[in-house]
């Protein structure tokens, strides 16, 4: 009797070890608030295990519902458009190739907004990024450019990107009027998606790409320390008209080019960074009254910095 009862409790024991949730080799967790305060997360995954569809061993779950109607953020797989949005998603990394470095190929990740109150803040933990090679190129990005028409030079990279190994949040105006005067359309990251309540509405999102510092990412071209020198003694900017409604203008030396630049809010986050400033003039009319400053790298090789009013 008493064999019989061990084997019923190994069995069980067994059974349970079949249906164990897996643990992918790394993730790390996305924090999102909306304008008023609403705040969500999802969970970002990788392993060599992992396919292009719903994992349930890996504790992911398709959503079929509608999106939340003032504020949710779920995360697909890029170009996957029939595989369900999920809160958390595991996505496959491939095994490095013996001889050419130990880093994985990571597949990228869309993560689709619907926000009744924009601007949305994300966040994330810079270290799991900053502390690892392989990671060190990472950037959450509010277009699919460079993998639509790819490879292109730094000079045709358009500008909003986080790179997140430097950064620890980024700021991303996601309502349609914003995105399509500063884009164009085939290069933005959109899907249809019912919204409770709504119907069927066009939700625009972001996508996170994962690579190794030096390989293929917008992080390339600007350095850690250029952008930490921004923080560090600067020239004066002159900017006019100040106060200012629309467009602000930068005065710099004729022969000075902008290689860097960021807008801050008065309490120090970068809401807007690029790598060039075209005509060197900058559009804020998206954002609201108040007093900003504009930081910049010169091809002089020199950091200005300037304070601006929004009316």
């Amino acid at each position: 009797m008493k064999q019989i009862l061990w084997l019923s409790i190994l069995f069980a024991a067994f059974g349970q070890g079949l249906t164990a949730q897996l643990l992918p080799a790394y993730e790390t967790t996305l924090y999102f608030e909306d304008a008023v305060g609403n705040k969500d997360t999802i969970v970002i995954a990788y392993d060599t295990e992992a396919t292009s569809q719903i994992d349930p061993e890996f504790g992911e779950v398709g959503l079929t519902t509608p999106f939340d109607s003032v504020f949710e953020v779920r995360a697909g797989r890029l170009f996957e458009w029939n595989v369900p949005l999920s809160k958390r998603i595991v996505l496959n990394m491939s095994n490095p190739i013996p001889g050419l470095g130990y880093c994985n190929g990571y597949t990228s990740p869309s993560i689709f907004i619907h926000a009744l109150h924009q601007p949305v803040k994300v966040s994330w933990d810079r270290t799991f990024f900053s502390g690892n090679e392989c990671r060190a190129g990472a950037a959450i990005i509010n277009h699919v450019q460079d993998e639509v028409a790819g490879p292109i030079g730094v000079d045709e990279i358009l500008p909003l990107f986080y790179c997140m190994a430097e950064d620890s949040c980024g700021i991303f105006d996601l309502t349609e009027e914003t995105l399509l005067e500063e884009y164009f359309t085939n290069f933005l990251l959109f899907e249809e998606y019912e919204v409770e309540g709504q119907g069927i509405k066009t939700i625009y999102g972001l996508r996170m790409k994962v690579e190794r510092e030096y390989s293929y990412t917008p992080c390339y071209w600007v350095s850690s320390a250029e952008k930490t020198d921004l923080n560090k003694q600067s020239r004066n900017l002159e900017l006019f008209p100040n106060p200012v409604t629309y467009e602000v203008n930068v005065s710099l030396p004729s022969d000075v080019q902008v290689k860097y630049w960021e807008l801050v809010s008065m309490y120090g986050g970068i809401l807007r960074s690029g790598k060039r400033l075209e005509e060197k003039t900058l559009d804020i009319s998206a954002f609201p009254t108040g007093m900003y400053q504009l930081r910049l790298l010169g091809s002089d090789g020199y950091f200005y910095v300037g304070r601006v009013v929004k009316i």
